[in-house]
């Protein structure tokens, strides 16, 4: 890097602020290009590129390196992980059957393939195998959360540069998911002709099992959303702390997932629900927020 190169950072509330700029930006950039919307490119992947290609041009000619303080991204992943673990109902995996049980099997069956062949990559090049885990499930299934986990893991076991190579190939997973997940979902659509089927306005909520979707949003079921995904951060870090103490190395997300899993089973054990519209919202504004300070913040250099 050039030694006289300034660097910018741009600290946790100015990150907020240009995320969802850049957001809306993806937004627009996807309604004026048709191929784009039509693709399923999610806007996160459209402005987040376009914002990093952008800071990558300032760094190669304006000798400034922007720096995105990622700590809010960091929050939002525990966050969007709560959502998931409150959406895992226990009646509803059941429901599942055989087709969910087939699902797990091939998921599991990639992974496997994804660590031999980054461990045999690795040991082609010479390299330590832990790098080629860092390149295979760690980050291409686990994502940022687990590559920064693990990397941070790794380098103190003495493997260097583990949780950048893990960041690498996360980001990498994230960018082909994007680009190639979207057309390839619309190709599955078009080839098995399938629609999405609205329920009736006039069926009966009975009949649709689910009352809390018609119920409008009120500040009580926001603040009830807050509250509980709030407890599967703060328990979740409780956890982590406690297993760490004994050894036990998770990411931190996974301790929040677990968390809402618990909360959300409980919940319907006493025939209780949170408000499925209020978690749905909670879910998107993390995920989309998450993806795109990922994206943005690539140094492509």
């Amino acid at each position: 890097m050039n030694t006289t190169t300034e660097t910018l950072t741009i600290q946790p509330l100015q990150v907020v602020m240009i995320s969802i700029v850049v957001l809306y930006i993806g937004n627009y950039l996807n309604k004026k290009f048709k191929f784009l919307e039509s693709n399923y490119i999610p806007p996160s992947v459209t402005g987040g590129l376009l914002c990093s290609i952008l800071a990558a041009f300032i760094y190669k000619f304006g000798d400034v390196e922007i720096n995105f303080d990622l700590q809010v991204r960091d929050f939002l992943l525990l966050i969007f992980f709560s959502t998931i673990g409150l959406s895992a109902k226990l009646k509803t995996l059941a429901s599942g059957g055989k087709a969910l049980l087939t699902l797990a099997i091939i998921a599991f069956v990639f992974l496997v393939v994804q660590d031999i062949t980054g461990v045999s990559l690795a040991l082609l090049l010479d390299a330590h195998p832990g790098y080629g885990l860092m390149a295979g499930s760690v980050s291409f299934a686990g994502g940022h959360g687990t590559a920064i986990a693990w990397g941070g893991e790794a380098e103190n076991a003495g493997l260097q540069g583990a949780a950048s190579i893990g960041i690498v190939f996360a980001t990498f997973g994230l960018i082909a998911g994007g680009i190639l997940g979207g057309p390839i979902a619309k190709y599955l659509i078009s080839k098995n002709k399938l629609e999405c089927h609205e329920q009736p306005a006039t069926q009966s909520a009975s009949s649709t099992n689910n009352t809390q979707t018609d119920k409008p949003e009120s500040l009580q079921d926001t603040l009830n959303v807050i509250l509980v995904l709030s407890i599967c951060v703060a328990a979740g870090h409780a956890v982590n702390q406690l297993l760490f103490s004994r050894g036990v190395l998770l990411p931190g997300f996974l301790t929040s997932m677990f968390i809402g899993i618990i909360i959300t089973n409980s919940l319907d054990f006493f025939e209780l629900e949170l408000h499925s519209p209020s978690m749905d919202r909670a879910s998107q504004v993390s995920l989309n927020l998450f993806l795109t300070m990922s994206l943005m913040s690539m140094h492509l250099w």
